[in-house]
């Protein structure tokens, strides 16, 4: 069983870095939300550049005869209730026999090239992901012809911190071996806000298992990948390659 790190404990050892408390003192309410809103911070911070690593979502969306767009989000009417992806990197249609079936990944101008968008013509086998916010909607082609579950694989962002006592792996997404990374670079950024100079090796312990925050992410950085669209029933395509959000 993972050992529980919540909120409250990340952020009292990075005050603890910062030499505004002691290690086990109680923290006021008014320097934990300082602390807390400096964490969303700097995740916030990380998760746009590219830091963090969020984590891989298998989804099933209902397909509808005759219906090409779906959306996917967090507002009322989504036909897929959930958090808004950051990349969908595989799809397939899973059958009543439970057997499935790729569906290719292109971007939006080859999807306006595609003939009879609408029309009810059998299994999707390609699909276009329009990334609007703060909602997305999924395109398919051909329309559906027969009621089937379209599977999604998707990156999602880690989940913004919002209550001390959430546990950081599974509340937040945030895996133990980036707990030393967030801990000490916090204590950065709480430092200023107290007028403390750092210890030296809090400096040098931030600096370092950021990058290797930065490594691990180089060595796991998802890669463009070639994709072939198969000739459609309308002559449209010859068989061409494309790529990710082409």
């Amino acid at each position: 069983m993972a050992t529980v790190r919540t909120v409250y404990e990340l952020i009292a050892d990075a005050l603890s870095l910062a030499g505004h408390y002691s290690p086990g003192e109680a923290i006021a309410a008014e320097d934990s939300d300082l602390a807390l809103r400096l964490l969303q911070d700097l995740l916030a911070e990380w998760q746009g550049n590219g830091l963090l690593v969020p984590s891989l979502v298998t989804e099933a969306i209902n397909l509808q005869v005759g219906k090409i767009n779906y959306l996917v989000g967090q507002s009322a009417g989504m036909d897929l209730d959930t958090i808004r992806p950051d990349q969908i990197i595989g799809a397939y249609v899973r059958d009543s026999s439970s057997y499935d079936h790729p569906v290719n990944i292109i971007g939006e101008r080859d999807y306006r090239r595609l003939a009879m968008k609408s029309t009810s013509s059998g299994r999707p086998t390609i699909l276009w992901p329009n990334y609007t916010a703060p909602n997305m909607t999924i395109y398919v082609y051909p329309a559906p012809d027969v009621i089937e579950s379209l599977y999604i694989q998707s990156i999602k962002p880690a989940t913004d911190p919002s209550l001390l006592t959430q546990d950081m792996l599974t509340a937040v997404s945030i895996p133990r071996n980036y707990h030393n990374a967030l801990r000490f670079n916090l204590a950065l950024d709480l430092a200023p806000h107290y007028g403390v100079q750092l210890n030296p090796i809090v400096i040098m312990r931030a600096q370092r298992t950021k990058s290797a925050i930065i490594s691990l992410n180089a060595a796991r950085r998802v890669q463009a990948a070639n994709l072939e669209v198969p000739k459609t029933r309308t002559g449209l395509y010859n068989a061409s390659i494309l790529t990710w959000g082409e």
